[in-house]
């Protein structure tokens, strides 16, 4: 009874993997929005897309490299809540092309923070598989597809 049991998790198994690998073929072509914090940046250029929750007085941008270490930033001023994409601009000056971590932080009329979730939004150019799964490629940036 174990042995069938372990066998009919497998295949549920394997067949969740392949309709989840099914999904992801079909986004390829279209334009999506998924949770991270990476920025893809070309000649200098990219941009970010946040959710605020709630009114800003006082927003800012910094772009970080593989290291951890800040590379860009800039001033986004004040900023209303809901999803919100801000090109990186002066934060993108002299980046070389690639792939880099960013972070928005917003400050309300009080002084305290006000929640950000970042996001990663873009053309889906190719799925690859991995054993976690498989992961969107979106402007050469590996997004988990969960």
């Amino acid at each position: 009874l174990n042995g069938a049991l372990e066998q009919q998790a497998a295949l549920q198994g394997a067949l969740l993997g392949a309709m989840n690998g099914n999904a992801a073929m079909g986004t390829i072509g279209r334009t999506v929005l998924a949770g991270g914090d990476q920025v893809a940046v070309q000649g200098g250029a990219g941009e970010v897309t946040v959710g605020i929750g709630g009114t800003g007085v006082r927003a800012t941008l910094a772009v970080f490299d593989a290291a951890g270490n800040r590379v860009g930033g800039r001033d986004l001023g004040a900023v209303g809540p809901g999803r919100n994409t801000f090109p990186l601009g002066t934060a993108g000056a002299g980046l070389a092309d690639g792939t880099y971590r960013y972070e928005v932080t917003v400050t309300a009329p009080d002084g305290a923070p006000v929640n950000v979730d970042r996001f990663i939004a873009g053309r889906v150019d190719s799925v690859v598989y991995t054993q976690g799964g498989a992961r969107l490629v979106i402007g050469g940036m590996q997004v988990d597809m969960g």
